[in-house]
């Protein structure tokens, strides 16, 4: 338990940095900022979903990077420094603020930006993270509770191999959503339709 409390307070530094960052830049951006446009592309597509899409396109690409890494495929920039991978992954979790299209959390951040207090939307969006993280730390907690269950621990190769697995998965769904489905409903590119569409 020590470990995974240890894990996700590197986890958590990542991400409220990133959180309180984008809070604070969200509110001295305001209207400039796209994610609040009502704009269109010319192909009809919301400039809204156009940060979407790169933003999680590229934590789509850093998350397949850091999988193959943590496989052993590509080369691990962090083979020695484990804290800030975590880090860097919670930098990456934080980022899923700033891609975040959904109507809801539109209105929290124009609610942010009128208020003009960077501070406040820093402070937001940091309880929005957290809200996140409760979520990641009970899921992390039962893991370690199960993986010790009849009195085994994992091995740290199988765990490094599921990690590595769980990025490349999310990663390439990050890419292939964001990036693939997403552009072609607005005739940008090709995705196919199922049936039931």
């Amino acid at each position: 338990m020590r470990a995974v409390a240890t894990g996700l307070g590197w986890l958590t530094a990542g991400m409220l940095t990133v959180s309180a960052a984008y809070g604070f830049a969200a509110v001295l951006l305001a209207d400039r900022l796209p994610q609040l446009s009502e704009r269109v592309t010319a192909g009809g597509m919301p400039v809204r979903l156009v940060q979407s899409y790169v933003v999680f396109g590229l934590i789509g690409v850093a998350f397949v990077a850091l999988g193959l890494s943590t496989l052993g495929v590509l080369p691990d920039p962090f083979a020695r420094r484990p804290r800030a991978r975590l880090v860097v992954l919670g930098a990456l979790i934080g980022g899923f603020l700033i891609g975040r299209p959904y109507p809801l959390f539109d209105k929290l951040i124009e609610y942010a930006a009128q208020t003009g207090n960077p501070l406040y939307g820093a402070g937001v969006f940091i309880l929005q993270s957290a809200g996140n993280l409760l979520v990641v730390a009970v899921l992390g907690g039962v893991l370690a509770l199960v993986g010790r269950g009849g009195g085994r621990a994992w091995r740290p190769e199988r765990v490094a191999r599921a990690a590595g697995l769980a990025l490349i998965a999310l990663g390439t769904f990050l890419v292939v959503y964001w990036d693939l489905r997403v552009p072609s409903l607005f005739g940008y590119g090709w995705f196919p339709v199922m049936p039931w569409n």
